[in-house]
């Protein structure tokens, strides 16, 4: 009697455990009743919601990137808006928001495919088609598609760290003589004169529509942008810095614009 009670009592308290523990996982294959893939939607959302917000704008010299950055006490964080893929002028680079963790991956996995460029070929730089295909092929490794049965293009991507999810970031790639490439988690990418990503990304883009022209000065774009996200972020607060990465044929400045409230 007393054997059968603590048999159910253990059945009881693993029963509790387990519904208490276990969460939803859903496969890369899963679908929602749209047709759309289920991590991949989670993963744009990481990006969108979570994301540090980022803006970019094309102008006569190059591309300028803003974003709003708001430091940790005691921590010196300054934040890298773009990370170069070039190793000579014309510099181009790629910018991520999203799970750091996440992009800090693949920035890491861009950077050995043109490391292995260069000591293999001394191809010093790749061309922005090609930044974009190895974009798009380490964001699919990641997420455990298999390219072994497609007569692809020869591009690999050496890593063991295939989770089969999607990589929560998204990211654009910049340089100073084309428009900004928007590159999605699924790996799928457009083209743009100017877009923001992250956090409140819907509310930059339509503010960009609005008052963003092509053509402009690099002093003008900053300031367009400068000005889009202080109002977007109004709440921000004055311990918060606006930081600007402007890139050039010449390379990259950074600038760090302290954040005074009126």
């Amino acid at each position: 009697m007393v054997l059968s009670m603590f048999v159910s009592i253990l059945f009881l308290l693993c029963h509790s455990a387990i519904a208490v523990t276990s969460s939803p996982y859903s496969a890369v294959t899963a679908l929602d009743k749209y047709g759309n893939s289920v991590q991949l939607k989670n993963a744009r959302e990481a990006a969108t919601r979570y994301g540090m917000p980022v803006v970019a704008a094309t102008c006569t010299e190059g591309v300028v990137v803003v974003s709003v950055h708001k430091p940790r006490l005691g921590i010196l964080s300054q934040p890298t808006l773009i990370h170069t893929l070039s190793l000579h002028a014309p510099p181009m680079g790629i910018v991520c928001t999203g799970i750091k963790a996440d992009a800090k991956w693949l920035v890491s996995t861009m950077r050995d495919y043109q490391k292995r460029n260069w000591e293999s070929y001394d191809l010093k730089n790749l061309s922005s088609k090609r930044s974009q295909q190895v974009s798009a092929q380490a964001l699919l490794t990641f997420m455990g598609y298999n390219r072994d049965k497609e007569l692809h293009d020869g591009l690999v991507v050496d890593s063991e760290e295939t989770w089969a999810r999607p990589l929560g970031v998204q990211s654009m790639l910049v340089s100073s003589d084309g428009p900004i490439t928007l590159v999605d988690p699924s790996g799928t990418s457009q083209h743009f004169n100017a877009q923001a990503i992250g956090k409140n990304s819907r509310e930059v883009n339509a503010k960009l529509e609005e008052r963003y022209e092509p053509h402009q000065s690099v002093q003008e774009v900053q300031q367009l942008l400068v000005d889009i996200l202080k109002e977007v972020f109004d709440d921000a607060g004055n311990d918060s810095e606006l930081v600007v990465d402007i890139l050039t044929p010449d390379g990259i400045e950074r600038i760090r614009i302290r954040n005074q409230r009126s």
